[in-house]
C-alpha cells in the first residue's frame, strides 16, 4: 500500500491502525527496486519502506504484498522521525545508500551522529540497525560514529563478494567484482529526539489589491530552509498557479523537500493567494513563508490582509 500522510494533522502515525495485523515493525530507508522489502515480508513483520524516487515506488508497488508492506515517497530519515513514536521500530535497514564521498556533503551521509540519535530514539531497546554498502570507508565511518555516539554496539561486521538478497545495487557491485560490507549495530542506549512537526500548522491566505507585481523566480533562503520559486502558469479558470520547491531544513542534514503549488485567484476584495486546494503536502512553516513571499511580490508589497507574519530571514540567491 502507498501511504500519503501529508493530510494528517496528528503525528506520529498510528501504525497499528494502518496494518491489518499487529506485528513488529521493520523499516527500510531507500528500498530501490523493492527486492529487500520482499525479504522482510517473509519475517512476519509489518514492513515500511521509504524512497525518494517516484519510479522506484511505482516499481515496488507491483511486487510488494500490500497487506504487509507500506511505502512512502519521502526522505526516510525525516519520515522515521516524524511518522514513528519513540521505541516503536523493531529493526531498521539501510542498503547501499549514496556514499556522498566529498567532505562538503558529509552531513548528507546516513550515519552522522545526529541521524544515529534519530535511529536510536525510534528503535526499540536492543533493536538491530543494519547497513550494507560497497564502500569500505563508509562502513568504517558508520562503525566509528556509532561507537562515538555510545548509542549502539557493533554486533557483526562481515565482508562478502557474492549476491545474497539480489537488490539492484548488490547485483551491480558484485558483478563488477566489488566487495559488500555488512554492518550490524545493536541499540544499547536510548535517547529522546522530538518531532519537527510537533504541532498543527495552519495554512494562511492573503488578500491583495492586484496581482500585477513582478514575481522573481529563483532561490530564497528563509528562517526554515529554502524556497525555489518557478515561473507561474495559468489555467482556463482565471487562476494563476505558482510552482515552487520548498525545503524545510533542521540544519543537521535532515530536510523535507516538497513540490508546492500556490494559487492566485479573483476575490471580492481583489485576489486571494493560498495553498492550492489540490496540493498534497505537509503543512510546514516554510510553506507558510512561501505564501507570504508570493503575496508580497505579486502585490508589490501592498498586501491588504494576511494571517501570517513574514519570515525573520529572507535572502534571495540568483539562480
Amino acid at each position: 500500500m502507498l501511504i500519503k500522510p501529508q493530510s494528517t494533522i496528528s503525528f506520529p502515525l498510528n501504525w497499528d491502525a494502518i496494518f491489518p495485523e499487529k506485528n513488529p515493525l521493520a523499516v527500510e530507508i531507500g528500498f530501490g527496486n523493492g527486492k529487500f522489502l520482499k525479504t522482510l515480508e517473509t519475517t512476519g513483520a509489518n514492513v515500511v519502506g521509504f524512497e525518494v524516487s517516484l519510479l522506484s515506488v511505482e516499481k515496488a508497488m507491483k511486487v510488494i504484498d500490500h497487506t504487509k508492506t507500506a511505502l512512502l515517497l519521502m526522505d526516510g530519515v525525516w519520515g522515521l522521525r516524524e511518522l514513528f513514536s519513540e521505541r516503536s521500530v523493531d529493526a531498521l535497514y539501510i542498503n547501499f545508500p549514496l556514499p556522498w564521498p566529498h567532505k562538503k556533503h558529509a552531513s548528507r551521509r546516513l550515519f552522522t551522529l545526529p541521524k544515529l540519535q534519530i535511529y536510536a530514539s525510534r528503535l526499540v531497546d536492543n533493536a538491530v540497525l543494519q547497513l550494507q554498502t560497497d564502500v569500505k570507508e563508509y562502513a568504517e565511518e558508520a562503525i566509528r560514529n556509532s561507537e562515538e555516539s555510545r548509542l549502539f554496539s557493533l554486533a557483526d561486521y562481515t565482508v562478502r563478494n557474492e549476491v545474497q538478497v539480489g537488490t539492484k545495487y548488490e547485483q551491480k557491485w558484485v558483478s563488477q567484482g566489488k566487495e559488500i560490507y555488512k554492518v550490524v549495530l545493536r541499540k544499547k542506549r536510548h535517547v529522546s529526539v522530538p518531532n519537527y512537526l510537533d504541532k498543527e500548522v495552519i495554512m494562511p491566505h492573503a488578500i491583495v489589491h492586484d496581482s500585477h507585481g513582478t514575481l522573481k523566480a529563483g532561490t530564497y533562503r528563509t528562517t526554515f530552509g529554502t524556497i525555489k520559486l518557478w515561473e507561474p502558469f495559468s489555467n482556463n479558470q482565471a487562476m494563476l498557479l505558482i510552482p515552487a520547491i520548498v525545503s524545510d531544513d533542521d540544519f543537521i542534514g535532515v530536510s523535507l523537500q516538497q513540490r508546492v503549488y500556490i494559487s492566485v485567484s479573483p476575490h471580492r476584495e481583489g485576489f486571494i493567494v493560498k495553498l492550492d486546494n489540490h496540493a498534497d503536502v505537509f503543512k510546514t512553516e516554510n510553506v507558510k513563508s512561501l505564501i507570504w513571499l508570493i503575496a508580497n511580490q505579486i502585490s508589490n508589497g501592498n498586501i491588504k490582509r494576511i494571517n501570517v507574519q513574514p519570515p525573520s530571514k529572507l535572502e534571495y540567491e540568483p539562480a
